[in-house]
């Protein structure tokens, strides 16, 4: 779709104040028009201006990557495992996860368990770390110091996995998760300053 398709409906496309009265409208245009247009397109522009700055997603992406890695690496773990134990997966009605891993730990295949138990916690306080990226960058907060900082917690939490997936000390998990909580309150803190207390 052509830029000048949008030549008749400035309303969408205006970049002051008069796009938070139509926020559907001015989402939409900056979804339909393509990437390539560049520096040719004012959704475009918007993205790579002020009202959105995309140096914080990098870490944002690679945290989602991790978390797939750790979904292969689970199934790649415990599907064996299941084997050992003499689980039939395929005969299993209604079993919890819980439930699978006491049976695993029970026939001595605790480790595999170990693998799907990160994969749990990369959805959990990681949810919150997505959320407030993604507001930093629509505000135009998410370069420089909260870039680093976000690189700096995707860094703990990968670190954590692998503590987690390889030793499971507690002690070191809890250093890196308590390390990787105080990054992410320091992104909180600094959106809600952005935000509500601007």
């Amino acid at each position: 779709m052509g830029l000048h398709r949008f030549a008749g409906a400035p309303q969408c496309l205006a970049i002051d104040d008069k796009y938070r009265q139509r926020p559907l409208c001015f989402i939409c245009v900056v979804i339909i028009v393509p990437h390539g247009f560049g520096g040719t397109s004012i959704a475009g522009n918007n993205l790579r201006g002020s009202n959105m700055d995309s140096a914080i997603l990098g870490p944002v992406v690679a945290l989602a990557a991790w978390t797939m890695i750790i979904w292969i690496w689970m199934y790649a773990t415990r599907l064996p495992a299941m084997g050992r134990a003499g689980i039939d997966g395929t005969k299993v009605v209604g079993s919890t996860g819980g439930a699978l891993r006491d049976a695993l730990i029970a026939k001595g295949e605790e480790k595999a368990s170990w693998v799907a138990d990160n994969y749990n916690h990369l959805h959990e306080a990681p949810t919150v770390f997505y959320a407030v990226c993604l507001v930093l960058a629509m505000i135009g907060q998410g370069d420089n110091l909260n870039a680093t900082i976000a690189w700096a917690y995707v860094g703990l939490r990968v670190a954590h996995s692998l503590v987690q997936i390889f030793s499971n000390r507690v002690i070191i998990r809890f250093s890196l998760f308590a390390l990787s909580s105080i990054a992410l309150m320091m992104l909180v803190a600094h959106s809600v300053m952005a935000v509500l207390l601007h």
